[in-house]
């Protein structure tokens, strides 16, 4: 009879134990497998980013969050656990399995589909986040899965945050669909979480293991830590010291993310073709990445390669028809073009408008702008200018393009374009371009002395502007003009003098430099 009991009571308490696991929501399961790691780097800083358990004693997280530190651990709802061996890694897609003392409760990997809900935990900041949205993206050539918020495209919040990297995004059944790899606007990354499956096969064989620290020192690892720094360099907006970080990391270990960093970085000094290289160098490597495309298409359009640019939006928009900024874009080379494409670009500017996203005022300026230069004055011009400015209530280009658009219409406003152009001054008191088209404005409402001294404004705030930019002798000449229109006035009088010395003392350094060099060389002939 004892015996019986004791049975029972086991049998009890086992049915008891499978009920509470059984009764366990996705995310009780999802937050008990997902750990905070902490790690400490060399320099002495520290860093956080998220984990979970795939196997009992191994966890996954992104190479980047431990790829040079001195101290990691992980912390478990209950328990703290120290990484005690590297057991498989994909450098290409930030991916790495570690092997911790002790054991955690793994989750189930699973398939994601577009259209899928799926909700991310992790650790951004060292606090637990939930956080929800929905499977919006398939990229075809690694399966990476782009995330948006369930109210997308009306919200365009982040789903995951930069401490989220590592952690996992699960589906409504609380399988493991990704790794979440990025923080951003409008879209996310996670890495398939297919892309497991070898390393978890393999980490079951201990030859495989490797210690953190001698994984560290391996060439692709060692890319992740100049990437990183030329990462840093870049935000800073030191480019040339970007770019020598992202030399090294494609030299130690080509990575798309580090063409196509360094790819901007060489955007920002200039170097459009260079850039354009590196982006082309990227695009090889994952050929459907949508922020490769989009960037080599700004870059091209800046250059004037305005078909090229179209091709790219183009590209863009077949991979990622939400992809709002290419429909931005695609309208602005449209406009450029030497048969400009008006129409196009106002339904390009349209798309964006309805796409609904965060700030549309530039995309109503924008369309406004395509409607004047096509002189579409009835397809409600001032009104785009206008919501432009509802939006986004100092913007001075849109007052100014709509004070241009009032006086230019067949029927004129200038009474109306005088008080755009008040409201620019208002906003911009240097504004040489509303002074004139101002002066214009008042000269056609008979108003000839005020558009005089408007004249005169425009011609002396452009030859500041002239003065700034080193071009003193088209400051003079602005600085004339001005004297011309009003003589009673000392400034523009200062202004110039101050011009012609700066002028002077510019060629006698200048000759000063050549008698320098003349004297160099000759002594250099006598030796």
């Amino acid at each position: 009879m004892r015996y019986n009991r004791k049975f029972l009571f086991c049998l009890l308490a086992l049915v008891f134990l499978l009920a509470c696991t059984q009764t366990q929501t996705p995310e009780q399961r999802a937050k008990d497998a997902t750990v905070l790691i902490i790690a400490r780097y060399a320099n002495g800083s520290i860093g956080n980013g998220t984990g979970f358990f795939v196997q009992p004693d191994k966890i996954a997280t992104n190479i980047h969050i431990v790829d040079s530190v001195r101290i990691v651990f992980a912390v478990g709802t209950k328990k703290i656990y120290n990484i005690e061996k590297v057991t498989g890694y994909d450098p290409e897609r930030d991916l790495v399995v570690l092997k911790v003392s002790g054991e955690g409760k793994p989750l189930e990997l699973g398939e994601g589909e577009i259209g899928d809900p799926i909700f991310a935990v992790g650790y951004p900041d060292g606090g637990y986040t939930h956080t929800e949205g929905t499977v919006h993206g398939i990229r075809k050539s690694d399966g990476q899965l782009r995330l948006v918020t369930r109210g997308f495209p009306e919200n365009r919040d982040s789903v995951l945050a930069h401490g989220n990297s590592g952690g996992p995004v699960l589906n409504s059944e609380g399988q493991v669909i990704g790794i979440a790899v990025t923080g951003g606007e409008d879209f996310n990354g996670a890495i398939a979480s297919s892309a497991l499956n070898p390393w978890l096969d393999l980490s079951n064989e201990e030859e495989n293991e490797e210690d953190l620290s001698d994984w560290q020192l391996k060439d692709p690892i060692l890319a992740f830590g100049y990437s990183r720094w030329g990462n840093k360099k870049l935000e800073s907006h030191y480019y040339d010291l970007a770019i020598k970080g992202f030399d090294k990391a494609v030299t130690s270990y080509p990575k798309a993310k580090d063409y196509h960093q360094r790819g901007n970085a060489k955007y920002k000094l200039g170097s459009y073709q260079l850039a354009i290289q590196d982006y082309d160098e990227a695009i090889k490597l994952i050929p459907d990445d949508v922020l490769f495309h989009y960037n080599r298409g700004v870059v091209k359009l800046e250059n004037g390669d305005y078909a090229e640019a179209i091709a790219d939006f183009d590209q863009v928009l077949e991979l990622n028809s939400d992809y709002v900024a290419a429909y931005n874009g695609r309208g602005n080379a449209k406009i450029e073009m030497s048969k400009p494409d008006y129409r196009g670009a106002i339904q390009d500017y349209t798309k964006a408008i309805n796409r609904n996203p965060k700030d549309p005022w530039n995309y109503y300026y924008n369309r406004g702008n395509a409607k004047l230069k096509s002189e579409d004055y009835g397809g409600q011009l001032i009104e785009d200018y206008g919501k432009a400015i509802e939006l986004k209530a100092d913007f001075v280009n849109a007052y100014l393009s709509r004070g241009i658009a009032k006086a230019e219409m067949p029927s004129p406003d200038h009474a109306g374009a005088i008080e755009d152009y008040k409201k620019v001054i208002e906003l911009d008191e240097e504004n040489g371009d509303a002074y004139h088209k101002r002066g214009i404005a008042k000269k056609a409402l008979g108003q000839d002395e005020d558009a005089k001294q408007d004249y005169a404004k425009a011609y002396y705030h452009w030859g500041n502007a002239d003065f700034s930019n080193y071009k003193y002798q088209a400051a003079i000449k602005k600085f004339d003009e001005t004297i011309k229109l009003v003589q009673n006035r000392p400034e523009p009088y200062y202004n110039r003098g101050l011009t012609y010395h700066r002028l002077i003392g510019e060629k006698v350094t200048i000759k000063k430099r050549l008698r320098t060099m003349i004297r160099q060389l000759r002594s250099m002939m006598m030796q």
